[in-house]
Order: structure tokens, then C-alpha cells, then sequence
């Protein structure tokens, strides 16, 4: 049976974390339990958590700041601080923009994000 999707509910990718303040940090934080309700918005807050620690990684090696990388890459401040809390849902454009100013971003994020989805394979009970 297709899951789907509710439309136009908002939700914070954080929310979808047993802990929401390891989002983006942990390396391998707990999900909450996934449902067939569900199962959609915590495989969106894996892949971004697993894009947003690599921004954070990826900074902290080059010495650059958020904002440094928010004038870089022309993404609004407030908006990228929100995306790397995982209190706004990341979109495609932002992972692009980003990925071209850290081109590593993209590359590890997607090994981050297989590590966690083989970790955490669909269980929706």
C-alpha cells in the first residue's frame, strides 16, 4: 500500500528526533518510532540531519562561519540556521547552493545518510 503524504502540514524535521536538540550534531541520533503515518517525515529528517551535521563538519574544518557561508551562498542567515536546527525542512536548492560553496557537503552527506538509513531500515508498525 502507497503512504501518503499529508498536504500542507507544516513540521519540523527536529520533531521527527527522540532527542530534537541532537539534530544535525549526533552522529547517529534516535528516531521516533516510525508509523505508516510517519514514515515519510523521518526519512526527510534523516536526510536532512545526515546534510545538516555535514554542513556543521564541513565549517568547523574550513574555520567558516555560518553567516560566512550564508553570504557565500546567498541563502538568507535565519533560513540556514533553521535548515541546520531542523526547524525548517531543507529543500533541494539549498542543499545545491550550499554543495557548491562545500562541494564535500554533498558527497558525505549522502554517505551520512546511507549509514543511516542501514541503521534505521522502514519499520512503520
Amino acid at each position: 500500500m502507497a503512504m501518503l503524504r499529508d498536504n500542507g502540514s507544516h513540521y519540523e524535521p527536529r520533531s521527527q528526533l527522540s532527542n530534537p536538540r541532537e539534530f544535525g550534531k549526533k552522529l547517529s541520533p534516535e528516531f521516533v518510532q516510525e508509523t505508516p503515518d510517519n514514515t515519510y517525515r523521518v526519512s526527510g529528517a534523516m536526510a536532512q540531519h545526515a546534510f545538516a551535521r555535514e554542513v556543521r563538519l564541513a565549517l568547523h574544518e574550513r574555520g567558516m562561519t555560518i553567516e560566512a557561508l550564508s553570504e557565500t551562498t546567498g541563502l538568507n542567515y535565519q533560513r540556514l540556521t533553521r535548515i541546520l536546527r531542523g526547524t525548517a525542512v531543507m529543500r533541494l536548492d539549498d542543499i545545491g547552493l550550499i554543495s557548491r560553496t562545500v562541494p564535500e557537503v554533498f558527497a558525505h552527506g549522502t554517505q551520512a545518510l546511507l549509514q543511516l538509513v542501514a541503521a534505521n531500515p522502514t519499520r512503520p508498525s
